[in-house]
């Protein structure tokens, strides 16, 4: 079939059909001529990084119905996406589903366009699976394909356990591929930044650190990371659960290190157990990971009143101390009640990094000492969203008298 798509950069001019001027969108009788110009652009075009769809105002005329943007950048004109998904999905179910091996070129150009308008489809995603284990779609050509996807569709389960399992099976055919993590992490971290508080993307981020480069120094590198998102994102829960996931792989290196601890992580939660007693520079690492939590914790809570996500990850702070009770810390000991300048929450909390070597004679955060953190965040009524601060603060002393 004759191909339309449009090309120009600035989007100027009319599409064309062979050696024919287009002017106008397809007709509802003409949903092939959508599909094979979004054929046509992918074709062209691949390099394409980016995907979004176009709407043009009433008065506008008719949309074209595919776009390409400077060479990489891929426009499908909202009012054609029924038609498009109805000529893919026709042609799935009265072509390629018969026989999809046999026709792996037309497979490819449906699921694919059924992808694009709907990144969730099952059956486009197993058809594709087919096609990658019969040798007939290459695997960087899906990965490819996927960051395009994510683009658009950012928050898609189905379409980030279809990229796990993509990932598990390059790494079983062909071997090593380290350069493929650190461009996962660079993915997760592009797709948190456009569309945040993204649970999938930062799943996805903490199940490629456990997979394939979950080693001491990638963690230390990690959370470091994380702490500039943090500081930039306080409201994100997403951001601060990964957090968690690395203070238990932080637990766990240095359990391995010394044989004292083992961990254990399932779909719902971690545990730690405590199997004898730890090495000195065991309890060095982690406690002074703990201690620099709770001061930048206690920094942003400050900084940043009123968001529940930093009183919510100071929960997680006080119960992963508790697990760890076997270490042999400094006794619980009530800090003297915390009268200081509010504006020393503007001053920058030393990282984990510059606490590595600190001294082990600190007084180790007690329950009496985040009741005293408490009284003060209520007594300062004068603060900025005191009424969100309160409540999250009453709701965590509640919590703490409870479980603690």
């Amino acid at each position: 079939r004759e191909c339309v798509v449009m090309t120009d950069a600035r989007c100027s001019g009319a599409q064309v059909r062979g050696n024919v001027r287009w002017d106008i969108a397809p007709s509802g009788s003409d949903e092939a001529a959508v599909l094979d110009a979004l054929d046509a652009a992918f074709a062209l075009h691949p390099e394409l990084d980016e995907l979004g769809f176009v709407v043009q105002a009433d008065d506008a005329g008719l949309p074209l119905p595919v776009q390409v943007f400077d060479g990489r950048k891929l426009g499908v004109a909202a009012a054609c996406l029924p038609l498009l998904y109805k000529r893919a999905f026709s042609l799935y179910k009265n072509v390629v589903y018969k026989h999809p091996l046999q026709n792996a070129e037309l497979a490819k150009s449906v699921t694919r366009a059924l992808m694009v308008v709907n990144p969730e489809h099952h059956t486009a995603l197993n058809l594709r699976k087919q096609l990658i284990l019969a040798g007939l779609l290459s695997p960087r050509e899906e990965l490819s394909f996927l960051n395009l996807i994510f683009t658009k569709h950012t928050k898609c389960p189905i379409a980030w356990a279809h990229r796990r399992w993509l990932l598990n099976h390059m790494t079983k055919s062909f071997g090593d591929h380290s350069t493929l993590w650190d461009a996962e992490l660079s993915l997760c971290e592009r797709v948190a930044i456009v569309y945040p508080k993204n649970y999938y993307a930062w799943s996805h981020r903490a199940w490629v650190l456990a997979s394939y480069c979950c080693n001491n120094e990638k963690v230390q590198s990690e959370l470091l990371e994380n702490e500039v998102w943090v500081r930039k994102n306080v409201s994100d829960h997403c951001g601060l659960h990964y957090r968690s996931i690395l203070l238990y792989y932080v637990a766990r290196a240095a359990g391995n290190h010394a044989g004292s601890f083992s961990t254990s992580a399932d779909d719902n939660h971690n545990k730690i157990t405590r199997r004898s007693a730890p090495h000195e520079e065991t309890q060095c690492c982690v406690c002074t990971a703990l201690r620099a939590e709770f001061a930048l914790n206690k920094q942003l809570i400050l900084t940043f009143p009123g968001h529940e996500s930093l009183w919510s990850f100071r929960r997680f702070l006080c119960y992963f101390w508790h697990q760890l009770n076997g270490l042999p810390t400094t006794p619980d000991v009530a800090l003297p009640e915390d009268n200081s300048d509010p504006d020393e929450a503007l001053i920058p909390t030393p990282t984990i990094a510059d606490l590595v070597h600190a001294p082990t004679n600190l007084p180790w955060p007690s329950v009496s000492a985040e009741n005293q953190f408490v009284c003060r965040v209520l007594g300062d009524k004068s603060a900025y969203a005191y009424e969100q601060q309160s409540s999250a603060a009453e709701h965590f002393r509640a919590w703490l008298t409870k479980n603690l």
